[in-house]
């Protein structure tokens, strides 16, 4: 069994890096979707994430590669309880997910091959299945429009709503092979009375959100145009510590030194 911090297997949090999408609320997902981001085997994440940080073009939940040169194969770009740009209104609004850096015209082979890629992917996978009881099964469109919950791939987002007309994660996936590195990580733990789990709380997911959820700026410059700047509260106060700190340092020595150059200047110090 392996052990995580804090039991999240994501290996860098680029989360506050993404400046756009909106909040959402975790209540009601029906699963995990799985995509490609139509890069060859291999690129690393970091590249695709850089690209879609620039151009604003898409965003995912978490993105997977296949790289083996570093101790990164896995980037939060998105917290769970953000709307990312990843597979049209409705798909957007009802699952958490997860990017391949791999291609959808991949043959079955090709991505069996990618033992690294998919064993990361099931880390991640396992980690929300337990973190929000997602059935381990696949979902065809039919399924999603019926409600059902599970995996499903952007090919059957696309199908269902029409929305959009993506086709990833290819018809090669190895659904079955994949799925089975999921349930072989969900941990069932045996126990001998009936377990009670515990209540929502609204309070602590209130607390959650304040701690969490990336606020955007009120500053305004000169023109009455609004900062884009994004962070969280804590980002807030380090920011606000971090200037200060430069004030006092920085700043306050120049301006005390102007003053006494002043003073000099019209004769009130000697």
């Amino acid at each position: 069994m392996t052990t995580y911090l804090n039991n999240d297997p994501i290996d860098a949090d680029w989360a506050q890096r993404f400046g756009f999408g909106n909040p959402r609320s975790t209540n009601g997902l029906q699963g995990i979707c799985i995509h490609t981001t139509e890069n060859d085997l291999g690129a690393p994440a970091e590249g695709v994430a850089n690209y879609q940080i620039n151009t604003e073009t898409g965003s995912y939940h978490v993105l997977v590669d296949n790289t083996t040169n570093d101790n990164v194969n896995s980037i939060r770009e998105n917290t769970d309880d953000w709307l990312t740009w990843s597979a049209g209104w409705t798909g957007n609004q009802i699952a958490v997910h997860l990017s391949f850096v791999a291609r959808a015209a991949m043959s079955r082979a090709q991505w069996l091959s990618a033992e690294r890629m998919l064993n990361e992917g099931a880390d991640v996978c396992a980690y929300w299945v337990k973190l929000y009881n997602f059935p381990i099964e696949k979902i065809d469109a039919a399924g999603l429009r019926a409600g059902k919950r599970g995996f499903f791939g952007h090919a059957d987002v696309s199908a269902a709503w029409r929305e959009v007309d993506h086709t990833d994660p290819g018809a090669n996936f190895p659904w079955d092979v994949f799925l089975e590195k999921v349930r072989s990580r969900v941990i069932s733990k045996p126990t001998t009375k009936q377990e009670v789990k515990p209540m929502p709380d609204p309070k602590l997911d209130s607390v959650h959100h304040e701690l969490t959820h990336r606020f955007q700026s009120r500053y305004k410059d000169a023109a009455g145009v609004q900062s884009s700047f994004r962070d969280t509260a804590i980002g807030y106060t380090l920011e606000n510590d971090a200037k200060l700190t430069r004030l006092m340092d920085d700043e306050l020595p120049k301006i005390m030194g102007a003053l006494d150059e002043i003073k000099r200047a019209v004769g009130l110090e000697k």
